[in-house]
């Protein structure tokens, strides 16, 4: 590029000296002979012209080039700079689109969890009152089976009273049976002693008459009672046919 400007200065100067020679050819009348030079002298500086001016077309032309590739780079780097941010830009806001999709997804999902958790603790509640309320109406009635235990208790009640009549009555029956059997044992052994019954000269050994305040009893009944009763049943048992 410093080489250029000289050359293109030199190139001025060139231009302006032909420019005052034609000047003065048309201006100045009075140098004719100096018009009549003009035509060697501008053939001369055309030549050098058209001579330095072959001699700088390939240096111009490597800068020609060279200012034009410069300016068609910046240009590019312009449109490129330009592109890249608005593809940034479009990258960016596309990206925090997709960016809200996904959040409005995300929250969306959240929300349908919140409430499928809220409505699945509530029916889980519900299920679980009323599987309560249908034990305690159906499977589990308290009042039911407190009826139930009252009829049980009274109905125990009533065995145990029967049995325990039931029991009264057979002690009573064994005791009363055993007393009977007592009774014959004792009637048994007695029927062998009616020789110690008393008469009516001699008292027996069981009706002394130093011992009538006190006398000898067996089954509520005094002995000689008994030995009497059972004389009584064994003369009658003889006497008969």
């Amino acid at each position: 590029m410093a080489d250029e400007e000289p050359q293109e200065s030199e190139k001025h100067e060139e231009e302006d000296q032909a420019t005052g020679l034609l000047y003065l050819l048309h201006r100045n009348e009075s140098s004719f002979r100096f018009a009549q030079d003009m035509p060697g002298i501008v053939l001369v500086g055309l030549l050098d012209s058209l001579e330095k001016r072959e001699q700088s077309a390939k240096v111009e032309r490597v800068a020609a080039l060279t200012i034009q590739s410069s300016a068609r780079r910046m240009m590019c780097g312009i449109v490129h700079g330009t592109d890249r941010k608005a593809a940034i830009t479009l990258e960016r806001l596309y990206r925090g689109h997709l960016g809200r999709l996904a959040f409005e997804v995300k929250q969306e999902e959240r929300d349908a969890q919140t409430r499928r958790a809220f409505w699945d603790c509530n029916a889980t509640l519900v299920q679980k009152l009323w599987r309560g309320f249908h034990s305690r109406k159906h499977a589990h009635n308290f009042y039911l089976r407190k009826a139930y235990l009252t009829s049980v208790m009274t109905r125990g009640l009533e065995v145990r009273s029967e049995l325990e009549a039931h029991y009264r009555s057979m002690s009573e029956l064994e005791e009363s049976k055993m007393e009977h059997e007592k009774i014959e044992r004792f009637e048994n052994v007695i029927g062998s002693l009616h020789h110690m019954l008393s008469t009516a000269s001699c008292s027996g050994v069981y009706n002394s008459p130093y011992n009538l305040s006190n006398p000898q009893t067996a089954f509520g009944l005094p002995i000689e009672s008994h030995l009497r009763n059972v004389a009584k049943v064994l003369y009658l048992l003889l006497a008969a046919p």
